[in-house]
């Protein structure tokens, strides 16, 4: 799977939570009564925006379509302002991404007054914009940024609470593209413990074959041949006899004693 389809796939994952969790949401509102409407929205966008930048956005304006969807299939119409503030009302969080200078983002979950302020500042922007999408409606649009305001004050306590949580999960709030770099070159513990067990390897195959540092230099791909002739180079510059040169000796040797017994058979044949 390349870097992108697992981006794909998990900012997919995201957004299918971000839109079930709205809709189950907007059902408990009308079914219970509620005065007030919990939305995840915003804080699961603030979430993919730290694992993947912009892209993260996407959460956010899924699941807000999926209420303005909910909306239309429940009660059968939603107003043009009510449709924009739930869509591209959430654009303005991406103002939120000057938080990670230089895309350099800090660890998650251990600076609070850092989170604090990310959340609030996501929410805040958030507001503005859903304001924004009631200009030109018969509702003052200061009277509409007041209310989001007062409903969110809530949403806000809650959404600090769930990005602390999250931050607590290990890899789940943190940078993706830094998190895919470390996975792929390890950590620093199994590459220690890889290097000593290349070490270990490297050096039974030294032990068990007197060529094999000749063979390792060149990726193993010499012949017997070849290996044959750079060992007897080898040896001759070191001024020892390889065990090529040894077996041949003993071979010829063999060889002359054989011949030897031969010929002295054949000489008491004669006599």
């Amino acid at each position: 799977m390349s870097k992108r389809q697992f981006e794909v796939l998990d900012l997919f994952f995201f957004s299918l939570i971000g839109a079930l969790v709205e809709c189950i949401n907007l059902w408990a509102f009308s079914r219970f009564n509620g005065m007030f409407y919990v939305s995840f929205a915003v804080v699961l966008g603030l979430i993919a925006m730290v694992r993947w930048n912009g892209f993260g956005v996407v959460v956010t304006i899924v699941a807000g379509t999926s209420s303005v969807i909910y909306d239309l299939i429940v009660n059968g119409n939603s107003s043009i302002s009510w449709i924009l503030a739930n869509t591209v009302g959430y654009l303005p969080i991406l103002i939120n991404l000057l938080w990670f200078k230089g895309m350099n983002k800090k660890p998650q979950g251990k600076d609070y007054g850092y989170i604090i302020g990310y959340v609030i500042t996501g929410f805040l922007l958030t507001e503005v914009g859903r304001s924004l999408c009631y200009i030109g409606g018969s509702t003052d649009i200061q009277t509409v940024l007041l209310r989001y305001f007062a409903y969110d004050l809530i949403n806000i306590f809650i959404g600090i609470l769930i990005y602390i949580l999250a931050c607590r999960q290990k890899d789940l709030v943190t940078d993706m593209n830094a998190y895919l770099i470390r996975i792929h070159k390890g950590t620093e513990e199994s590459r220690v413990r890889s290097e000593q067990e290349n070490y270990q390897s490297l050096e039974e195959m030294a032990e068990a074959d007197e060529v094999s540092d000749i063979s390792l230099l060149d990726g193993g791909t010499l012949s017997t041949d070849d290996l044959r002739a750079m060992n007897e180079t080898k040896k001759k510059m070191e001024g020892k006899k390889s065990k090529y040169d040894i077996e041949n000796e003993a071979i010829k040797k063999y060889q002359d004693s054989k011949k030897k017994r031969k010929f002295g058979k054949s000489e008491d044949s004669r006599k």
